[in-house]
């Protein structure tokens, strides 16, 4: 995010949205666990200003994997 608020949260069992990380200018607002396996994620992420930020696919961070070491062990500590 390089400007503005986002809101992560999830929904405990009797419905009731519960927050859980907010995310400033600066922060990674993603369920990472989701976006590199594909599976269902677990929280919610709500914009609470306008946002402007860059976006990255799986298909992109698998390239920045391959060939940058860096990235590859970004990848591996998250």
């Amino acid at each position: 995010i390089t400007q503005g608020i986002a809101r992560h949260s999830i929904t405990d069992f009797a419905g009731n949205e519960i927050t859980t990380w907010f995310n400033e200018p600066g922060s990674l607002a993603t369920d990472f666990e989701a976006f590199v396996t594909g599976a269902a994620p677990q929280f919610t992420i709500q914009a609470l200003t306008p946002i402007h930020a860059y976006t990255l696919d799986a298909e992109a961070l698998h390239v920045l994997y391959e060939q940058d070491q860096i990235w590859e062990r970004l990848g591996r500590l998250m």
